[in-house]
């Protein structure tokens, strides 16, 4: 039985964090849908030319945290020992997704550049920019809970040698 409600939270968590990101999106479609009307751009062939451009710089923070999450996997140290023991699995997971929608963010927006002649992809990229900063936001709370938890634990004090004459 322990098995089974281990699985239906497993359930739970996946299914939270799809619809959380998905609400985020949304939110960024809807924040579109009510300002378009009062944005003008003037330069719009320039439009495919910005969202590569941001496909290009979400690509380049998705690779600088590839490599964030190995460097907190490779690192050693008591500080590193002790914020994997008390954050492990929530800061790798939590590493890994803003990776993973990054990454599918940068190949979303290089979509909407192919088709930026079209109304829904200016849309389709609010939905990316606020996707990216729900994950953005994320990944500063969870970095700062366990950094935060670091800093607070009492640090031992250390033998103190009486200097030679």
């Amino acid at each position: 039985m322990a098995n089974r409600r281990s699985r239906r939270e497993a359930i739970r968590d996946v299914a939270s964090y799809i619809a959380q990101r998905v609400l985020a999106a949304a939110i960024g479609v809807a924040i579109y849908f009510c300002m378009a009307r009062f944005i003008v751009i003037e330069q719009k062939d320039q439009i495919a030319s910005a969202f590569f451009t941001i496909a290009g710089v979400v690509g380049v923070v998705a690779g600088f945290l590839g490599a964030a999450v190995f460097f907190v996997a490779g690192a050693s140290g008591p500080s590193i020992e002790r914020i994997r023991s008390d954050h492990g699995q929530n800061l790798n997971t939590v590493l890994l997704g803003t990776m993973a929608i990054l990454m599918a963010s940068a190949f979303g927006a290089v979509a909407c550049g192919l088709f930026s002649n079209g109304y829904g992809a200016k849309a389709a990229m609010t939905g990316i920019l606020t996707l990216i900063a729900y994950e953005v936001a994320v990944l500063g709370l969870a970095l700062a809970v366990a950094l935060k938890s670091e800093s607070e634990r009492s640090i031992p004090e250390r033998e103190t040698y009486p200097r030679q004459p």
